[in-house]
């Protein structure tokens, strides 16, 4: 599963936005558990490598002091297949 990360930041024309590396993503099972962690890196993107179970699940931002999400910080996925590869799960974020 991959997404990325974005910074849209006041030095930033309206629109514009670049990756944003070292964001902690979380992917939580049906039941709200955490069930992998990652980091986005230089590019903003990120992966969750290591599932091996179809289902639902959800992918979020990690709660830190040293970013602010903007807008959803908790996204729904539904996987059919464990190797099933999911785009676009965006979300924005504003260093602090």
């Amino acid at each position: 599963m991959k997404g990325s990360r974005s910074q849209a930041g006041p030095k930033r024309p309206i629109g514009e936005t670049s990756g944003v590396e070292g964001i902690d993503v979380e992917l939580l099972d049906g039941d709200g558990n955490v069930v992998a962690q990652t980091s986005t890196n230089a590019d903003g993107k990120y992966s969750f490598d290591s599932i091996t179970d179809a289902g639902a699940y959800q992918v979020q931002i990690a709660t830190s002091d040293a970013w602010m999400v903007l807008g959803e910080d908790r996204i729904d996925v539904l996987l059919s297949a464990a190797n099933e590869n999911v785009r676009r799960i965006n979300f924005h974020v504003r260093l602090t």
